[in-house]
């Protein structure tokens, strides 16, 4: 399937190989599942589909398997943003740490115990306003355990991984609701506005959280030295070398979210056509402008440029291993793009019943 645009991670978990990624994962999941994670609200699905999708972004971002699983169990004590202790502290560590490792429990403890969000947010982001000036302290930083008040001093290789793992847990949970939430409308993630009314789960419309999580990949790439070489970089943003501007990425939501809400008659897809493209210069790491333009150059029999914006498509896919735009999983947008960039090299259905009859792929 797409062999030259997806890596042999991203195949085996499209294809739900889970066990050719890490053959333990199966084990732990359904103990996530004995604990009642999938019963548990979170976001826009289930606490064990979030889990779950944070262990897949990290996989596909190549990090280490005990990063990776504390990926998988990240919350799973609760921590200082949701009440989600579906294993207790004091209780259940041994089982935790016999079924996941000692690494990556020691690391889902820190992840849990210290205040995240005054480590990335108040201190790091918000702390640090110029971008030019985005480095963790070369000595690492101590926060308090968030029940106790005991200090917890955290690497600077830790501190890269928190934000790592940071970076993917806001790429699949976060979208328009939270911001609605939260007040979000300078796209500063402070999460101080309350709007305790706003209803679930919302439009559906993308959130705005791509700068924030691309200053943080900035900060994790500053931990790099002979000390963190257990740290990798996430692919997305460049391999974490690009700041995405507020202003590109407000414009980038807006345009395409006009296209989605207000174009999709056939006379106003040339006018669709030109905000898309503007959209992918504001912000060129989402992938769904490309499909939506890909349909309407198919469309129009302009296929070379539609095969282009289904493989872009397809590629940046294949580096969040999630999704901007969430009313769609991550597995259908996949599943549609390669449809396009199939059916682009050929023919593209003229006729409705044509397109409700697209799916297969080679």
């Amino acid at each position: 399937m797409t062999d030259d645009l997806f890596s042999s991670t991203v195949r085996s978990l499209v294809r739900d190989e889970i066990a050719l990624v890490d053959p333990e994962v199966p084990k732990m999941i359904e103990l996530l599942t004995k604990q009642g994670a999938n019963e548990c609200w979170h976001k826009h699905g289930t606490f064990k589909e979030h889990l779950f999708h944070v262990w897949r972004i990290l996989k596909v971002w190549e990090q280490p398997d005990y990063v990776a699983r504390c990926g998988l169990y990240h919350s799973a004590y609760s921590n200082s943003y949701v009440n989600l202790a579906i294993f207790k502290e004091h209780e259940d560590r041994d089982k935790v740490r016999e079924t996941i490792g000692n690494d990556a429990e020691n690391l889902v403890y820190l992840f849990c115990r210290v205040n995240r969000h005054e480590l990335v947010f108040d201190r790091l982001l918000n702390g640090i306003p110029n971008d030019e000036d985005l480095v963790v302290p070369k000595e690492g930083m101590t926060l308090k355990h968030i029940t106790t008040g005991e200090p917890i001093h955290l690497s600077r290789e830790i501190i890269g991984q928190m934000l790592i793992m940071t970076m993917a847990d806001l790429a699949d949970q976060h979208y328009g609701w939270q911001d609605k939430l939260f007040l979000n409308d300078d796209g500063k993630l402070t999460y101080y506005g309350n709007n305790y009314t706003s209803l679930w789960p919302g439009t559906g419309k993308p959130g705005l959280w791509m700068h924030c999580c691309s200053r943080m990949g900035r900060l994790a790439r500053s931990c790099l030295d002979e000390n963190t070489k257990s740290l990798k970089m996430a692919p997305v943003f460049d391999n974490c070398t690009v700041i995405l501007s507020r202003e590109n990425e407000r414009k980038a939501l807006d345009l395409y979210w006009n296209v989605v809400m207000n174009m999709t008659e056939s006379d106003k897809h040339e006018q669709a056509l030109k905000d898309l493209e503007e959209a992918i210069k504001a912000n060129p790491y989402i992938a769904e402008p490309h499909v939506l333009a890909g349909q309407i150059l198919a469309q129009t029999s302009r296929f070379e440029e539609a095969e282009k914006h289904a493989a872009q498509a397809l590629k940046l896919l294949g580096q969040w291993a999630a999704v901007y735009d969430k009313r769609i999983s991550w597995e259908g947008w996949i599943a549609w793009s390669r449809v396009l960039l199939m059916n682009s090299r050929k023919i593209w259905p003229t006729k409705s019943f044509g397109i409700l009859n697209l799916g297969l792929v080679e």
